[in-house]
Order: C-alpha cells, then sequence, then structure tokens
C-alpha cells in the first residue's frame, strides 16, 4: 500500500524514521509520498527520498515563515530535485490569513505544475469553491487531500478528474458526514492518506502511516468492499495520478 500524504520531514516522524519505516512496512504500507508545508522542509524532503520515499515541494496556505522569494527557490527546487507532485497547497480560511496572498501563492504554483506538467496537492479548508474558481480553467490534475465539503462540490471535483484524499477522519464515530460523502465517491478516484504525525485513527495509539490498513478496512466497510480491493485499487490510483 501507499499512503499518499504523510510529514515524514516532521521531526517527530523524522528522528525516528527507520523505526517508523520498519512498522510501515510490517502493517504492509511499503511506499510513502511527502508534501512539504514550506521552505523550511524542502531539505530534511530531499534528504529523505529515495526509491520508495517520493519528494512533493509546495507551499501550504498557512504560509508560516513565509517570504517572497520562497516561489523562486520552490521554481528552483522543483527543476533541479524532480518531485512527482506539487504541494500541498492551496487555500484555507479557517484561520486568520491573508486571502489575496494565499491565493496569489497557489497561483504561482498551479503555474509551476502546469509547468512541470505535474499534480497537485491540494489543501482546502473552508474554501473549496474558492479552490475550484482557480482550478477549473487550468487544465491541471491532483488530489484533495482530506477533503471534508459538499455532495455538490465533489460532483464538480470528479467530473474535472480529481481525486479525493481519504484519510483517519472516516474511522471516527462523529464524521457520518464524511462517510455518507465517500459513499458517493468511486474506488476509482480514491487515494489513502493519514496526513501523520498531524491525524490519527481510531484505535491506534501512533499517527504513522502504519494506520493505512486501518483506513482500508473502515473504507471497505462504508463502500462494501473487501480489504483487498481497497488496497489494490487505491495503490492503481496513486500510481496513475502521480505516474509511479
Amino acid at each position: 500500500m501507499i499512503d499518499t500524504h504523510c510529514h515524514l520531514d516532521f521531526h517527530v516522524l523524522f528522528d525516528d524514521i527507520d523505526n517508523v519505516i520498519a512498522k510501515s512496512r510490517l502493517a504492509g504500507v511499503t511506499r510513502f509520498i511527502v508534501p512539504s508545508v514550506g521552505s523550511k522542509n524542502w531539505h530534511n524532503i530531499i534528504k529523505l527520498s529515495n526509491d520508495f520515499i517520493y519528494p512533493v515541494f509546495g507551499i501550504h496556505p498557512w504560509l508560516e515563515s513565509f517570504l517572497p522569494s520562497d516561489i523562486d527557490k520552490l521554481a528552483n527546487i522543483v527543476k533541479e530535485h524532480k518531485p512527482i507532485a506539487i504541494g500541498e497547497c492551496g487555500l484555507d480560511f479557517y484561520k486568520n490569513r491573508d486571502a489575496n496572498l494565499q491565493k496569489q501563492v497557489f497561483a504561482a504554483q498551479i503555474s509551476l505544475a502546469q509547468e512541470y506538467d505535474l499534480p497537485l496537492i491540494i489543501h482546502s479548508v473552508k474554501a473549496v469553491d474558492q479552490v475550484w474558481q482557480m482550478l477549473k480553467i487550468s487544465n491541471i490534475r491532483g488530489v484533495f487531500h482530506g477533503f471534508n465539503g459538499s455532495l455538490q462540490q465533489v460532483t464538480k471535483i470528479l467530473d474535472a478528474g480529481f481525486y479525493i484524499g481519504v484519510g483517519g477522519n472516516i474511522t471516527f464515530a462523529k464524521a457520518n458526514k464524511i462517510r455518507e460523502l465517500i459513499k458517493f465517491v468511486p474506488m476509482e478516484r480514491i487515494l489513502l492518506e493519514t496526513d501523520s504525525p498531524d491525524k490519527g485513527v481510531y484505535g491506534a495509539d501512533e499517527k504513522t502511516p502504519a494506520n493505512i490498513p486501518l483506513i482500508a478496512r473502515a473504507l471497505g466497510k462504508i463502500k462494501n468492499l473487501e480489504f483487498s480491493v481497497v488496497c489494490d485499487q487505491s495503490t492503481m490510483n496513486a500510481e496513475t495520478l502521480f505516474n509511479l
């Protein structure tokens, strides 16, 4: 299986990376996609990258420690280190961040993805419609990471060929809304992700990629599919989107 969104570069995982990878492999998770949140993370992601840990470079919409020069630095990083995607990037209107600056930074990353023919890993919180307005004229592909919007919104996204990232939130008792929404998303458009170490899974003690099988089993229950079908199809989806 593939964890399509895990922050192995965050120190809680990075400092114990050999153990994290070993436990994940025992659980059947053998490949990892690592999106960045900003320039401070790029060095660790470059250091981690190998034939089973795939780099993704981008600037998160929270814009923590952001400098205008980071846009040019990102373009150079992408040119030199050849990531499999751009991200995570997008818009986040939940916290009090500069909306216009977010849009400028996101637009620059859309252009970069177009230039290098790469997919986007999209972060969208309280901003799905605004993200969609920026994407719909871009003729680009990608995944909405941790999507939690409406049926109308997800229909537009799917019709445009985007994928939906499904994570540990579907395992919690209060997550009825997202579970109902996921019933309408074809298995052919779903990617599995932990967003570790930020997000957890019900019943798991640690927040690591080793939790992907728990998410897969929960998804199988929602969609009435065998565990092996969920694993095989989600892996194929990731390979297709990210050209693995």
